[in-house]
């Protein structure tokens, strides 16, 4: 025989559906190039699956698609390393010399971070792995 609370609804079920609809509105206006929209849609699902992990994930990499957020946690580790160490005030020769690769190597990580940022200059850099 099964337990009654077995059967009982968790009550986030509605927001998570309102949440799921969200998610493909935004996949919608994504890919009819209505970044601004779609990036609105994203985001209020990323807040509604909070407690939903893997959900959030999601939300968050079509954000990533839309281009709308860029946070340190989308850095590789080898980017994360190399961010490091250029905050610090080091060259690019000095990082590779660190890190042992080639600076070339290291301009092209620099690169992807500022991509994947946001930014363009080693000074917005600084002030956006500061906060």
């Amino acid at each position: 025989m099964r337990n009654d609370a077995e059967l009982e609804v968790d009550p986030r079920w509605p927001k998570f559906d309102q949440a799921r609809v969200l998610l493909l509105r935004g996949r919608l206006l994504r890919r009819a190039r209505r970044p601004g929209a779609a990036a609105t849609a994203f985001t209020e699902a990323e807040a509604i699956f909070n407690g939903y992990p893997v959900w959030a994930a999601m939300a968050r990499d079509e954000l990533t698609r839309v281009g709308r957020r860029r946070t340190n946690a989308h850095l590789t580790g080898t980017e994360r390393r190399v961010v490091e160490l250029v905050v610090t005030g080091m060259t690019n020769k000095q990082v590779a010399a660190t890190l042992f690769m080639s600076h070339r190597t290291v301009e092209s990580h620099v690169a992807r971070a500022y991509r994947k940022l946001g930014i363009r200059s080693r000074a917005e850099l600084m002030r956006a792995t500061a906060g």
